[in-house]
C-alpha cells in the first residue's frame, strides 16, 4: 500500500517534523498520540488526509482511501477519531496545550 509505506517506511518523523513547529513540538505530538491511544493507523490516516487537504484536494478520503486500502467513510471516521481523541487531551492535560495551535488539530 503505497500511503502506508510512505508513512510507516520512517517518514512519520519528517510528518511530524512538517506538522510541529519544531523539535520540542514534534516530540510532544508523538507523546500525545501515545497517550491519546491513538493507533498507527490512525496516525498515518490523520497525516495523509491533513496533507491531501492541505494541498487543495477537494476530496481527501479518496485518496487516503485508495493509497491504504480502505473505504472513504472509515478513512473520514479514523481522521475524526483521532484528532478528537488528541482535542481532548489538550483540554485536559494542560502538558499538551501548546499543540492546540497546530494546524493539523484545528
Amino acid at each position: 500500500v503505497e500511503g502506508a509505506e510512505r508513512v510507516g517506511a520512517g517518514s512519520m518523523f519528517d510528518a511530524l517534523e512538517r506538522a510541529a513547529p519544531d523539535k520540542a513540538s514534534a516530540r510532544l505530538l508523538a507523546e500525545a498520540f501515545d497517550e491519546a491511544a491513538v493507533s498507527r493507523r490512525d496516525r498515518e490516516v490523520l497525516f495523509e488526509y491533513a496533507f491531501e487537504k492541505a494541498s487543495g484536494n477537494r476530496a481527501p478520503a479518496v485518496t487516503v482511501a485508495a493509497a491504504f486500502d480502505m473505504k472513504e467513510a472509515t478513512v473520514r471516521q479514523a481522521f475524526r477519531r483521532a484528532r478528537r481523541r488528541l482535542r481532548e487531551l489538550i483540554a485536559s492535560d494542560e502538558r499538551y496545550a501548546p499543540l492546540a495551535d497546530l494546524p493539523l488539530l484545528a
